[in-house]
Formats: C-alpha cells, structure tokens, sequence
C-alpha cells in the first residue's frame, strides 16, 4: 500500500502559523496578566492551525494499493476499485481526474501532493495503463 502525502510547504505553513499565534498570545499575557476575549480567539486560532498540520501529516491525499485507490476526506473516503478504471484525464485547471466504468470519480489537485508522491502516483499510474493496454492485446 503507497501513501500519498501532502506538500511538506503546506503543512509546515500551518505549524509555523499555529506556532505565531502562540506566540502572540504569549507576549500578551506577559504585557497584561489580565485576559480578554481576543486572548481566547488567539489560543484557537493556534489550535486551528496546530491541529490542521497534525491532520495533515497524519491523513494522507490518497492511498494506493494493487486492488483500489482511495481518496481521503475529512468526513467520507472515496473508493475507486482498479479493476473498474476506465481512464485518467488531466483537466482544464489542471486537476487529476480518475474515472471507472461504474460512474465512479476521484479528483485531485497534483499540487497538494509531496513531489516525491507526485512522481510515485505517476509511476503508479503508468504501470497501471501498461497493464490495461496489455489485457486489451
């Protein structure tokens, strides 16, 4: 089973952001020992942020394996079995669309994805046209 991770940039950004806002709540506390209800806003600005680079490293973009290829969301994960794919289209705006023969479809954007996971997905993906190709001959 191959994991697909975010961009390092983008979880990083939300760590270096949650971490500001600790930051700015520190010195506020420190320059008045009194909180007010901003200091509340702040502590869940940084929990925000904090959180969302502790689900982003931890939930991958999609999950590969030789049988299916799941797209993870927040509340619901798509499932698209091999067996059913019946083509890869880029888009428009660039995004990655699978498609089965069952209606079925998972779409996403390649720059979310790791570079290294980019070039995995699409080692992937080749080995998986080659063998279509193969069963078609």
């Amino acid at each position: 089973m191959i994991t697909l991770r975010h961009r390092k940039r983008k979880r990083f950004l939300n760590l270096t952001l949650g971490i500001l806002w600790l930051l700015i709540f520190g010195f506020r506390i420190i320059s008045k020992p009194k909180p007010d209800a901003f200091d509340f806003w702040i502590i869940a600005f940084a929990l925000f942020f904090i959180l969302y680079f502790v689900y982003l490293t931890k939930r991958p973009v999609l999950t590969l394996s030789e049988t299916q290829i799941i797209r993870h969301h927040f509340l619901k994960d798509k499932i698209l079995p091999v067996s059913d794919l019946s083509e890869f289209v880029v888009n428009a705006k660039g995004d990655y669309v699978l498609k089965s023969n069952s209606g079925k479809s998972i779409c996403f954007k390649p720059v979310y994805l790791d570079q290294k996971s980019l070039g995995v997905f699409k080692k992937f993906l080749a080995v998986l046209i080659s063998e279509k190709k193969d069963r078609r001959d």
